[in-house]
């Protein structure tokens, strides 16, 4: 069988996975959905493993290598990020919607054929690969920070003490004004801290990933400078690079005080994902 074909198959695998995740975090089957979205992040990886063992290099450039990169370690965030106290209330949420994110790239690249990208010179470059694997590690915060704010956008909260992990609980009630489980019930909490403190959560992963791109770009930089004699030229390229500042920049700077900040922050946290999933993909 063509390597192609292997691909192919394990992205439509991988599709179908993230599909069924999708389901089963719909219908609240949160064992099978975890079950179902670990299998699809470990093929993420086996994919990761044959590029580095079949090209000898690490993930780069090309669709579906950026594609199962930048999904493997949205993986690996969630992971690291779903015993903070910020997002414990919207666990289950972020999954849900983390299924949707991954099935929409997915479905992006449909039509785009199944392979790593061609080997050339330049890979051999240090500038080149800092270039274009923190782009898309850049890539994979924004993603999650998306994820978080929509979560939160999407979400009435509606606590029971019981289904949560209890040093949670007392975390943000010692942290915060929050009141101590001795003094609210279920129906009291404090919402909007909890809200706040995700969103929060959300523009911390938003800054690591302008910080991972921001380097991403100085390196970018170095090598334009190497390669072509100067750190800057004024092309669509560099020009679409700066639209992700831009973007990231609109998310930090909505006056807290505008009367529906929330209602247009959180949809605005998703606009560099977005852009930057168009750069990578279709660029």
């Amino acid at each position: 069988m063509p390597v192609q074909e292997i691909f192919k198959s394990i992205y439509l695998i991988i599709t179908f996975l993230f599909l069924l995740g999708f389901i089963f975090n719909f219908f609240k089957k949160f064992l099978l959905a975890r079950i179902v979205m670990s299998m699809g992040s470990i093929l993420c990886f086996l994919c990761i493993i044959l590029l580095i063992i079949i090209e000898k290099r690490i993930p780069l450039f090309g669709s579906f290598e950026s594609t199962v990169y930048i999904i493997f370690l949205v993986s690996i965030i969630e992971i690291i990020s779903k015993n903070f106290i910020e997002t414990a209330f919207y666990k289950n949420r972020i999954s849900l919607i983390m299924c949707i994110a991954f099935f929409i790239i997915l479905l992006l690249q449909k039509n785009s054929p199944k392979i790593f990208n061609n080997d050339f010179f330049m890979y051999g470059n240090l500038w080149v690969n800092i270039f274009f694997n923190l782009r898309l590690v850049g890539a994979a915060f924004f993603i999650y920070a998306a994820i978080i704010a929509n979560a939160v956008m999407w979400t009435n909260l509606n606590i029971n003490l019981s289904d949560i992990n209890q040093s949670n609980i007392n975390s943000l009630s010692i942290n915060s004004n929050m009141p101590s489980q001795n003094n609210c019930n279920s129906n009291n909490i404090n919402i909007k801290f909890i809200k706040n403190n995700a969103i929060h959560m959300a523009r911390n992963f938003l800054l690591i990933g302008v910080a991972i791109y921001l380097v991403s770009e100085w390196a970018g930089s170095l090598w334009c400078l190497n390669w072509l004699g100067d750190s800057w030229r004024w092309t669509k390229d560099f020009f679409k690079a700066s639209i992700v500042f831009l973007f990231v920049m609109l998310c930090f700077h909505i006056p807290v005080s505008f009367k529906y900040s929330s209602k247009i922050k959180l949809p605005a946290m998703s606009f560099p994902a977005m852009f930057i999933i168009w750069m990578i993909l279709f660029h």
